[in-house]
């Protein structure tokens, strides 16, 4: 193991363009190599994104090994396990094809193999169906489970199968891909107890790793979705376990999405100086107040016909009537309420500084050979450009709201230093 370590260490410290030469992993049998392989994995997933670059020389590295196996290769269980476990995890069926007489002398990993050959990446759930991935067990078990969760239709399995994959391998890369693929199905089904659980695990543990966009969209769709005054508050919770600027970029993509959605309350209790809710709110609130927000809380549905209208009412609201919180959210009214009656062109610049501004945890370019273990997720929404349509007399309410997200500068500002 301490010659197996000490390799994993020089091989994610050393430049690329040397590897080769100075590496020398002939003499590691295939347990130790899918093992230093899942250790760079597991280092990345952690947080350190300086080995990103390493991951793909290592796996070209293994791979090579793997793929012409001497005659002094010893065929036991245990490195055919470990053949099995990368091959599912991107190595490719060839490795298993290379070793068909071995696997003969072990009928259960036979079948397994079988299964592996007929794996293309997107039929998992049929062609592992029969296995038993915690009967299995270790890498080869989670690694099954993981990747027949994919595209399993089946809940109750795909929720069983991440599950066993947490507790079978915490802390690597296994986790965090089963922790970024079961929140969604928590959101959904609206479990705001379990939603919680696991992205508090995922903060904790994989709050730095370069994977977290998936995890970061998910917290935004919770939070408004699942938004009521208690959940509000397990999400605050959830933030302060990132680190600072990941902390800070989640916290401004939700504030902005509440305020897109008209939460105004939730915009506000992420806010470090809360505004109180419910009937204290009211008792404080004056009719400067009630029309301000009245006008906000209507926004999405303002026309350019009426949002001249709208903007006089908002700029006669004086000030000094309103709450200190109600004069900054007066400034973002009456950005947006502007931006609706200039009508400002998107050219196609606009709207790819638009999706990037979006990105506010940036996930590594997708190496599917590389990484297969990773779960296909859902693209967030709100990262999704809408190509706005306009009518010979009038404009759409899509177009309005894709116009606000893409051209108010002033309005984004405003929400980002509402501290």
């Amino acid at each position: 193991m301490k010659k197996l370590a000490a390799l994993v260490t020089l091989l994610l410290t050393m430049p690329a363009s040397v590897l080769p030469a100075q590496a020398d992993i002939g003499s590691l049998d295939p347990t130790q190599l899918v093992r230093s392989f899942q250790r760079a994995q597991d280092s990345i997933a952690l947080g350190d994104k300086a080995s990103i670059g390493m991951q793909r020389e290592l796996y070209k590295m293994v791979r090579s090994e793997l793929s012409r196996p001497d005659a002094n290769e010893v065929a036991n269980e245990r490195n055919l396990r470990a053949v099995l476990s990368f091959a599912i995890s991107g190595g490719g069926v060839a490795l298993v094809y290379a070793r068909r007489d071995a696997f003969k002398e072990f009928p259960d990993l036979q079948i397994v193999a079988r299964a592996v050959q007929l794996y293309n990446g997107k039929n998992a759930a049929e062609v592992f169906s029969a296995l038993e991935p915690r009967k299995i067990g270790g890498v080869l078990g989670a690694a099954i489970a993981l990747v027949r969760a994919q595209h399993d239709e089946d809940l109750v399995r795909k929720v069983t199968d991440l599950s066993f994959v947490k507790l079978e391998l915490p802390g690597t890369i296994f986790e965090e891909s089963a922790l970024r693929a079961i929140m969604p199905v928590y959101r959904e089904s609206a479990d705001r107890y379990r939603f919680i659980r696991e992205a508090s695990r995922y903060a904790r543990t994989f709050g730095s790793s370069p994977y977290a966009s998936t995890f970061a969209n998910e917290m935004v769709r919770a939070a408004i979705d699942l938004d009521d005054p208690a959940f509000r508050t397990e999400v605050l919770g959830v933030l302060s376990f990132l680190p600072e600027p990941e902390r800070q970029a989640l916290l401004v993509r939700i504030k902005r999405a509440a305020s897109l959605a008209g939460k105004r309350e939730l915009f506000f209790a992420l806010d470090k100086d809360e505004a109180p809710d419910g009937a204290s709110d009211a008792q404080v609130m004056s009719d400067a107040d009630r029309q301000l927000l009245n006008i906000y809380n209507q926004i999405e549905t303002i026309t350019v016909e009426t949002a001249q209208e709208a903007l006089t009412q908002v700029r006669n609201i004086i000030p000094s009537d309103l709450q200190e919180k109600n004069r900054r959210l007066r400034g973002v009214v009456l950005a947006s309420l502007t931006a609706i009656i200039a009508e400002p062109d998107i050219d196609e610049a606009a709207k790819t500084a638009s999706v990037n501004a979006e990105d506010d945890i940036i996930e590594p370019e997708a190496q599917t050979s590389v990484d297969a273990i990773e779960v296909d997720m859902p693209t967030d929404v709100s990262n999704v450009s809408v190509e706005p349509k306009f009518g010979e007399d009038e404009l759409k309410l899509e177009s309005f709201v894709e116009k606000m997200r893409t051209k108010i500068v002033g309005a984004d500002e405003l929400l980002e230093t509402l501290e």
